[in-house]
């Protein structure tokens, strides 16, 4: 396949956490609430579906997505005032899967307030790439959670992954890995994004 147009992501759903009390404008950083950021993925305009739905792409080729999988992290928020609250980096990692109702978000525990943009990454930086496996828990765990999203071969995370099928592709499919950080034995480009909402 020449090009495949893929999955864009699109945040459903942010919410600020604002202070009941409207006659100040002090906000109390001791005091968190939940902040949920929503994952739909969308194919132009319609929702993706994997397995069913079919879709085209600009060279006029069709395909469908049988598996959708990244990873989301080191998310930053800042204020309208423009202080900025980075959320500890230690519960900034979240696996993204399309097939897992219950992976559509990352939950973040933030100081109230009121914020103006969010900012996180596509991917795993290199630096928590190459720490030791024992700082690479819950959604990081290559033999847990990340099974299937951690290149042992060449010691990095795989940040995003497409797969499908597709007539141009043949009977094996397409798969489109994009990995952050490459090991000692074959360096990558670094393919960790930032973006900024």
């Amino acid at each position: 396949m020449k090009k495949i147009l893929f999955v864009a992501l699109a945040i459903a759903s942010i919410t600020s956490c604002k202070k009941d009390d409207a006659t100040t404008s002090e906000y109390d950083t001791n005091k968190k609430g939940e902040l949920s950021v929503e994952f739909d993925n969308i194919v132009g305009s319609n929702d993706l579906q994997l397995n069913t739905g079919s879709y085209t792409n600009s060279s006029s080729e069709t395909y469908t997505v049988t598996t959708l999988k990244y990873f989301v992290s080191n998310f930053v928020l800042t204020r309208v005032d423009g202080t900025v609250y980075t959320v500890p980096q230690d519960s900034s990692y979240f696996l993204i899967d399309e097939s897992d109702v219950n992976r559509h978000e990352a939950l973040l525990r933030i100081p109230e307030g009121e914020y103006k943009t969010l900012s996180f990454g596509l991917g795993v930086d290199s630096l928590r790439n190459t720490m030791d496996v024992s700082m690479r828990t819950g959604d990081l765990d290559p033999t847990g959670a990340a099974s299937g999203m951690y290149w042992t071969w060449n010691s990095g995370y795989i940040n995003f992954k497409i797969e499908g099928t597709a007539p141009a592709a043949g009977m094996m499919g397409y798969m489109y890995h994009t990995g952050g950080f490459g090991g000692k034995t074959s360096p990558t480009a670094n393919n960790y994004r930032t973006i900024t909402l």
